[in-house]
């Protein structure tokens, strides 16, 4: 391999630990940030809401090269590439933390935390020996961050903390889909048995209006 910034990714189940370069080009943040919109209201201003973000996506060029030794590089491309693969016996693709070493945003180095899965990976230029095999291979991968639908979530900023301990408290959500004609106090009602409880529904969602919900959103709300 030349000597550029190294970047290391580490499939979690089963292993997968493979190491490339960074490519030329820039590893950029494409979603996560932001979750604000404008809610209409005839004939007044609308009103700004936050629905929420996307989870956190970052891209950015890969490459893997040995074309100055010449030699074969597919055994390290075939366990980049079963990053992004459903392997016999798996329910789902790898889940993967990857290490730059603090040159690409939220790699394990900044954010240790965060665990992603491959969205995309690209194929780009390439360079082959006398064999046929690949001695240099450019990829860009996209890494979105995985965020379980169980995820346990803090409570909203107006919710006080025990005088005990500084910690947050913590409560355990769902997420529904809104069905036609129906708001907030309609669905407290039919998930947790109690119409007032259409606030903490709002609370956990950054909903001022309990009618502004649309059919076919999702929502989060408290598992009971």
């Amino acid at each position: 391999m030349a000597g550029g910034p190294r970047i290391t990714f580490y499939g979690r189940l089963p292993t997968v630990v493979v190491t490339g370069e960074l490519g030329d080009g820039d590893w950029t943040v494409t979603s996560g940030r932001g979750g604000w919109q404008t809610v209409a209201r005839p004939l007044k201003v609308g009103y700004t809401q936050w629905q929420g973000t996307d989870p956190l996506r970052v891209q950015g060029p890969v490459v893997f090269d040995n074309f100055a030794a010449g030699r074969s590089i597919e055994p390290e491309l075939a366990r980049f590439e079963r990053l992004a693969e459903l392997r016999p016996g798996q329910r789902e693709p790898q889940t993967v933390q990857f290490d730059a070493g603090g040159w690409v945003p939220h790699d394990f180095k900044r954010d240790p935390r965060r665990v992603w899965v491959v969205e995309t990976l690209e194929e780009g230029e390439a360079a082959r020996n006398t064999a046929g095999n690949r001695i240099r291979q450019d990829y860009t991968i996209t890494l979105l961050e995985k965020v379980d639908a169980d995820t346990v979530r803090m409570l909203p900023t107006s919710a006080k903390p025990s005088k005990k301990t500084s910690q947050p408290r913590l409560e355990r959500t769902r997420t529904i889909v809104v069905k036609r004609g129906e708001g907030l106090v309609n669905i407290a009602g039919r998930e947790l048995g109690a119409t007032g409880r259409w606030v903490e529904i709002a609370q956990l969602n950054g909903i001022r209006d309990p009618r502004s919900v649309r059919e076919g959103q999702r929502i989060v709300i408290p598992s009971s």
